[in-house]
């Protein structure tokens, strides 16, 4: 652990430092996220399940006028990431 203090161990980036992780990263694409202006937030996936040849997965997905506020969270505006999530299946 002395390596990854005194940073000496590579990379900080979780996806690229082996310290934290075996998987290799790779950008998801074909999902618009609106530039990463923060008003599109897709997480919480749950575990890949197939029934009948079909898979699918459960997550919350937020998509509102504004990214996250912690000070001025209201009924339009999400006061976190996960506030004002809908549950979504793909």
């Amino acid at each position: 652990m002395n390596r990854v203090y005194d940073r000496t161990y590579g990379s900080q980036e979780l996806a690229t430092n082996e310290l934290f992780s075996n998987f290799k990263y790779t950008p998801l694409q074909g999902l618009d996220y609106n530039n990463g202006d923060g008003t599109l937030s897709r997480r919480d996936a749950t575990k890949v399940v197939r029934a009948n040849g079909k898979y699918s997965v459960w997550y919350t997905r937020r998509e509102t006028p504004t990214p996250p506020s912690a000070v001025n969270g209201s009924a339009m505006i999400p006061s976190r990431d996960w506030d004002l999530a809908e549950i979504w299946n793909a």
